[in-house]
This record gives structure tokens, C-alpha cells and sequence, in this order.
């Protein structure tokens, strides 16, 4: 506790009396939420700092604003959960958008957002938002929103690079000209279900009922600016599910990390990256023999040599064999070994089809 009071007062030498105030509060509230379990959620504070921040201190920088985001995540934290302001650090920042609503400098000098759900992000929110989100991913990588983050504030080049590959190809281009969307509204799982055996279909349907994936589960970009490269960045996302399926990979973290070393030779994005450097310290010596044995190898040679698996239009495919499928694509040999539990779940699953 001790920590985020001293925090909270030495941010407070550089604001004005008003956000000193409201960083004392931050952490009161911290400790009223430790002692006595109050719960004190984000829209409720963030609605009291937009009704109040505006009316007592309409002239503040958008620097001290910056730092008045970070009090409110810190006002989320406990004691006995160190770190934990970086957790709530995306939803303070989305709490900006509620902030422009209403204060006359933040409107003045933040551009508005270049499509739905977009958080525009200065070169110091975007730098904070990519170094906090990435030691909470390597503590914490079944937290979803803060490895998305991560992905969108580190694409940096990597984006417009891929968006000119997609642009060569023809099946790219029609992908950006119809942006199609991955999720069970768009995709009819029925009909997947009832396609015949070794069709690319029925080898993803059949694919998430072994791992118990659904594709709804992908978060939406929020901190990319450009609203094309945010597609590519969406697209990449929602495809995911379909790079550890034709490369016949389940969800464990090895074969998770085999993937992201197969995206960073096949796409090169910087989150690949931070993910295959990071990720492997999670595992035991014998996974991690594994992974670096079997997996790795395997990932970066076909990896490498694959075509841009961004340029495929998986949708157009349901019917086109897989094995033939992954062929055109270059990919064949999956060293990918799979749990017993995910084998017991497929067998279940053709029984009930």
C-alpha cells in the first residue's frame, strides 16, 4: 500500500491541486477496496472523473490528462495484487473516449476516432500501453485483451507491409475490398458439421470442438489508427484459429508458441516475435525440449517458405481438400503432437455427428 501512496503523491507534485485530489482519492479507494471488499467499478469512476475533471480543471495538459488515466487504473489495484495497475491499464486509456466528451482540451487536441471503437494514442500512451501489456502477457497469457494490445501498439511497419502482400495477391485484394468477419454470426457451424471428412471445412469444425475454441472469442482493435491496416490486424486475429488448424497444432502453450514462430517467419508481425522470445520460460525443460527440438525447427522452415497465409480466403475454401489445400499453401510434415484429452474430445465429437 505503501508503493501506490508514494506513486500516486509524487505524480501529484506535477499537477495542480484538483488532480492531486483525485489521485488521493485513487488510492483510498484502493485501500477501501482491500479492507473492506468495496467494489468500486471502472464505469463508476470513470464517471465521476468525467462529471468532475472538466468543471474543476478545464486548463490541464494533456500530459497531466495522460496522467490523470493512469490514477484511475491505479484506483483499481489492491495491495495484494502488485502490478495489477498494468492490467487495467487499456481500460484507462478507453476511458479517454469518455474524457473527449466532455473536456474542452482533450477535444481540442486528440483527433477523433477513424472508426468504431478506435483509441487514439499519442507516441507515450502507445509506448506505456506496449511495455505494461507485455509483462502482464508473459505473467498472465490467458488475459486475451492485453496480448491484443500488445500485438496493435508493436505492429508498427509489419502492417502496411502486409497490407501491400494482400494487395499483390488477387484473393488478398478481394479480401480488403469485402473485409469478411470470422465468427459463428458469419460462419454457419451446421453446415460446416455436415460436410464430408478431409474437407477444409469439416477439418475446422471438427478443430474446435477437439480444442473447445469458439471463434467469437477474438477482441476487436482499438490502437491502430489507419482503419485499413485495422482490418489486417482484425483479419490476422480471427484467422488465427485457421493457422494452428492447417498446420494441425492444438491450443496447449507449445503448440501455441510452434505458431507463433510459424507467424513471425510467415508474416513477420513484432508480436510472433515478443511471444516466441518470452514464452517459452513458462515451460518445463521437457516441453521446452520439445518445443525447440520438433516444433521450432519445423515452424520456421515452412514458416518461411509458406505462402502469406494473410492472402488466403479460408471462407472461400470449406469445400477444397485439406490435404490438397495444404499443399497449394506449402505446408506438409506437422511434427504437432496432440493431448489425449483433445483426441478423446474428437472421437466424441465424430460419434455425435
Amino acid at each position: 500500500m505503501l508503493y501506490y501512496l508514494s506513486f500516486s503523491l509524487s505524480l501529484s507534485l506535477s499537477l495542480s491541486l484538483p488532480l492531486c485530489l483525485v489521485s488521493i482519492w485513487s488510492t483510498l479507494s484502493s485501500t477501501l477496496q482491500h479492507h473492506f471488499g468495496t467494489l468500486f467499478t471502472f464505469r463508476k469512476t470513470s464517471h465521476i472523473y468525467t462529471n468532475t475533471i472538466p468543471s474543476l480543471h478545464p486548463g490541464c495538459s494533456t500530459f497531466q490528462v495522460n496522467i490523470l488515466y493512469f490514477c484511475i487504473s491505479v484506483s483499481g489495484c489492491t495491495s495484494s495484487q502488485p502490478m495489477s495497475f498494468v492490467r487495467v491499464a487499456p481500460r484507462a486509456l478507453a476511458a479517454r473516449a469518455l474524457f473527449a466528451s466532455h473536456s474542452r482540451v482533450i477535444s481540442t487536441t486528440r483527433p477523433p476516432p477513424a472508426y468504431p471503437g478506435h483509441i487514439p494514442l499519442n507516441s507515450f500512451e502507445n509506448a506505456f500501453l506496449a511495455v505494461g501489456s507485455a509483462v502482464m502477457s508473459l505473467l498472465d497469457p490467458y488475459r486475451a485483451d492485453l496480448i491484443a494490445a500488445l500485438g496493435e501498439t508493436t505492429a508498427g511497419p509489419a502492417l502496411p507491409r502486409l497490407r501491400d502482400i494482400m494487395l499483390a495477391s488477387p484473393e488478398g485484394r478481394k479480401i480488403l475490398k469485402e473485409r469478411p468477419r470470422i465468427n459463428t454470426t458469419t460462419v454457419d457451424m451446421n453446415a460446416l458439421a455436415q460436410m464430408p471428412e478431409g474437407t477444409w471445412g469439416k477439418t475446422y469444425k471438427n478443430w474446435l470442438d477437439r480444442t473447445g475454441v469458439t471463434p467469437d472469442s477474438r477482441e476487436p482493435v482499438h490502437y491502430v489508427e489507419d482503419p485499413e491496416l485495422a482490418y489486417v490486424m482484425q483479419r490476422y486475429r480471427e484467422c488465427h484459429d485457421f493457422y494452428h488448424c492447417i498446420c494441425n497444432f492444438s491450443v496447449n502453450v507449445e503448440s501455441e508458441l510452434a505458431i507463433k514462430y510459424f507467424e513471425f517467419a510467415n508474416l513477420g508481425l513484432p508480436l510472433a516475435a515478443i511471444s516466441a522470445i518470452g514464452g517459452p520460460l513458462r515451460l518445463s525443460p521437457k516441453k521446452r525440449d520439445i518445443l525447440f527440438r520438433d516444433y521450432v525447427p519445423w515452424a520456421l522452415r515452412f514458416g518461411s517458405t509458406a505462402q502469406c497465409l494473410l492472402t488466403v480466403y479460408w471462407e472461400r475454401r470449406w469445400d477444397q481438400n485439406v490435404e490438397e489445400l495444404r499443399k497449394e499453401l506449402g505446408i506438409r510434415d506437422s511434427p504437432a503432437v496432440w493431448p489425449k484429452k483433445s483426441l478423446q474430445a474428437s472421437a466424441a465429437a465424430t460419434d455425435n455427428s
